[in-house]
């Protein structure tokens, strides 16, 4: 299965890679020191598993002999946020490249229980985010997942699915790294529910079908009832009927034939949206660009790298702010949702523009 993707570390793996590298040093840092002390202080056989470890596996790729003696005789598992086997066979040429596997074998691909794993194993579980993991209750040592689930969760109920499933499969003591941008971008939930607040109370109307197909990865359907339709394109507009006119209140282009009006999810010529996901959207671009090109004046990137990066954040920052790809939560809604799910909330650690949350079950 091929699965499109859009964010920087899959459609431009190897200049992410090289930029990571100083980019997210302090967050990769303190997660390699957290998980090394966690997994180190647990005896006998343990797993460790990775939600989204992206084309390179930074940061365990970088220390592969580091890697081996915290895992012990236990094994680690890979897993995406989509399983895709074209990427997966990308990674394990990538590891190999590193000498990863000098010091571990690979071990499964597709489907695995981790309670039956081969001792030094690295294996690639198929899985997706969008559905609940597919490890047994109790099963799973230490998960750490770094600027990756937020692309599973364009809707605070996604975010909160995944910190119960991730909250299920530790074993009692086990520990959650959580690493992400410290921004919110879900503004465009509290935007879809206004539209189709409106269009049912302009049209008198209490069902319809709202369909959310922005990306693979997010692609839901938020409720399927037989009134109307709303759905949300993969290229930012959304597609509503335009009965009794009331696309005149947003709409740019309307398709009388089909009676369908055409309009943006997210314009930013509006105050509202551009002050709750254009303002915080480009505040965080500009300081993932302003650490980089530090970076990069101190001579530790190549002006090669440094151009195709900046291209890069710029095509990113773009979806981003047609609501598209990136759904970062917010600090406070993160936590509660970590909370709510059981976790205790050991440390909330900065490293602008990114943080780490450490939490126990």
């Amino acid at each position: 299965m091929t699965t499109e993707r859009k964010d920087i570390a899959n459609t431009f793996g190897d200049v992410y890679s090289k930029t990571a590298v100083v980019l997210l040093a302090e967050i990769h840092d303190y997660l390699f020191q957290k998980t090394e002390d966690y997994l180190s202080s647990i005896a006998g056989k343990k797993t460790f598993a990775v939600l989204g470890p992206g084309p390179t596996v930074l940061p365990f790729s970088t220390n592969p002999e580091r890697v081996s003696k915290m895992i012990g005789e236990g094994s680690m598992i890979l897993m995406d946020y989509v399983f895709d086997t074209e990427n997966v066979a990308k990674t394990v040429e990538k590891l190999q490249e590193v000498g990863f596997f000098d010091y571990l074998e690979v071990g499964d691909i597709g489907k695995t229980n981790p309670k039956h794993l081969r001792p030094r194993s690295v294996n690639f579980l198929q899985g997706d985010l969008r559905n609940n993991l597919p490890f047994p209750e109790n099963s799973i040592d230490c998960i750490d997942s770094t600027l990756a689930i937020h692309h599973a969760t364009p809707f605070a109920k996604d975010l909160d699915r995944i910190t119960r499933e991730v909250y299920r499969v530790l074993k009692h003591g086990g520990m959650f790294h959580f690493g992400t941008g410290n921004v919110d971008m879900k503004y465009s939930e509290k935007k879809i529910e206004k539209i189709v607040s409106d269009w049912r109370e302009y049209n008198q109307i209490t069902e319809c079908s709202i369909i959310d197909a922005r990306d693979t990865i997010s692609s839901s359907q938020i409720q399927n009832n037989n009134g109307p339709s709303i759905t949300i394109m993969s290229d930012g507009t959304i597609q509503i009927s335009n009965n009794a006119g009331f696309g005149n209140k947003y709409a740019l282009d309307s398709d009388t034939k089909h009676a369908r009006v055409s309009m943006p999810l997210i314009n930013l010529s509006i105050p509202d949206d551009n002050e709750g996901l254009g303002r915080p959207v480009n505040k965080y671009y500009d300081a993932v660009m302003n650490k980089v090109t530090s970076h990069y004046n101190a001579g530790e990137l190549d002006q090669v790298v440094y151009r195709q990066f900046s291209e890069a954040v710029a095509a990113e920052r773009t979806l981003a702010l047609k609501g598209l790809t990136e759904y970062y939560t917010g600090k406070p809604r993160l936590l509660k949702s970590l909370q709510q799910a059981g976790f205790k909330i050991d440390t909330v650690k900065h490293f602008e523009p990114f943080y780490s949350v450490v939490a126990t079950k």
